[in-house]
């Protein structure tokens, strides 16, 4: 489990890279802020032992995407498929 201070700093950290990511998919900032405040919940919540700052940043993106694709289920699909 996470530490405030350890918390206080990763979000700190990688709050800009979470929203953006968000923002790439939802491409609505309300939402995107909406999202970033339910992963950096997740993350504060997780007793899951990080083992480096690096672990850390994967699992944010991984729980960014997951929650993206949880909130706008076709939107996601829909900008795959352009690709």
């Amino acid at each position: 489990m996470l530490t405030e201070e350890q918390f206080a700093y990763l979000a700190k950290k990688y709050m800009d890279t979470v929203f953006r990511l968000a923002l790439h998919y939802t491409k609505s900032r309300s939402e995107s802020d909406d999202i970033t405040q339910e992963v950096l919940l997740k993350l504060y919540r997780t007793d899951k032992p990080f083992e480096s700052e690096d672990h850390v940043r994967h699992w944010l993106i991984r729980v960014t995407v997951n929650e993206c694709k949880r909130t706008f289920p076709l939107s996601v699909e829909a900008d795959g498929a352009d690709r």
